[in-house]
């Protein structure tokens, strides 16, 4: 799976992409997961795309027999109904909760991920940038990284000028 094919088929919903805010997780079923409207998919279909951005948190399952994004069952939650987001060190992996209005969603995420080397470095980025403990700002820090990138750098030196 490319991270490309991930950009095309938020873009394809009409969702932004940030870079570096893209991770691979594993959904642990709970009331939360079927409140939050997961319940035809949870048990099958753990294995998760999440893509955090300015505006929310795309999810978008991955079918466990082919291993394809299965782009109808996209699920997008706004940061209006977001109340908190957790990610919790364990000793191999990491607990991101997502807490919304109806529940808790509750991811187990590896630490690395094979076929996807770009999920080591999108983790590294999202923890350096909200924290190990807290994951509360990861929207913004996502929003920031999406300027930086798009912004010249300090350093040039003024064209133009006479000397």
């Amino acid at each position: 799976m490319d991270e490309n094919d991930i950009r095309e088929l938020l873009l394809g919903h009409g969702i932004d992409f940030a870079h570096h805010a893209t991770l691979l997780a594993t959904l642990k079923p709970t009331v939360g997961a079927y409140n939050n409207g997961m319940g035809d998919y949870m048990n099958t279909m753990r294995e998760h795309v999440l893509h955090l951005n300015s505006s929310g948190i795309a999810i978008i399952p991955i079918d466990d027999r082919r291993g394809k994004m299965l782009a109808d069952e996209l699920l997008f939650i706004p940061n209006e109904k977001i109340t908190q987001l957790k990610m919790n060190m364990k000793l191999l992996s990491l607990t991101f909760t997502i807490e919304t209005d109806a529940g808790e969603l509750v991811y187990k995420v590896r630490r690395s991920v094979l076929g996807a080397p770009w999920h080591k470095e999108n983790l590294a980025f999202i923890l350096l940038r909200a924290g190990a403990g807290d994951v509360q700002d990861v929207e913004a820090a996502a929003a920031e990284m999406e300027a930086a990138a798009s912004a010249p750098a300090e350093d040039e030196a003024p064209s133009g000028t006479d000397a």
